[in-house]
């Protein structure tokens, strides 16, 4: 798409591959720190579109950087990758595993004390 937008004669062919390598990049901004990506590092905004549509660009540095098991860093690196790109079902193993807790709030007591409630035999039930 880059190349498209910089006036190359590649046309514009719209594809999951495309959302797959979008959607890779935002996730994988989110797990660099904060101005951290090594690709853009000294890199005019101006030039960002060219720097990324060169044939040697590759988010391999910001890869190596991020905090992420080597299973991760793979898998990134398949969905950022132009060629042999990743699927969506890659792109899927990338999104954070949440753990909740839950504390007992008060309706959460009184829904555990509920069973135990003596219900007054003169209350007809509706």
């Amino acid at each position: 798409m880059v190349k498209y937008i910089l006036g190359h004669s590649t046309g514009l062919h719209a594809s999951t591959v495309s959302d797959v390598w979008c959607a890779a990049v935002l996730v994988l901004h989110l797990f660099v720190k904060p101005g951290n990506m090594k690709e853009f590092i000294n890199i005019a905004d101006a030039d960002i579109l060219k720097t990324i549509a060169s044939s040697d660009f590759s988010f391999q540095a910001s890869i190596d950087a991020a905090d992420l098991s080597d299973r991760e860093k793979k898998i990134r690196a398949k969905c950022v990758s132009i060629d042999q790109r990743g699927s969506l079902r890659d792109l899927q193993c990338l999104w954070p595993k949440l753990k909740t807790t839950m504390k007992g709030s008060g309706l959460t007591k009184l829904y555990e004390a509920m069973p135990k409630v003596v219900v007054n035999s003169d209350v007809v039930a509706a």
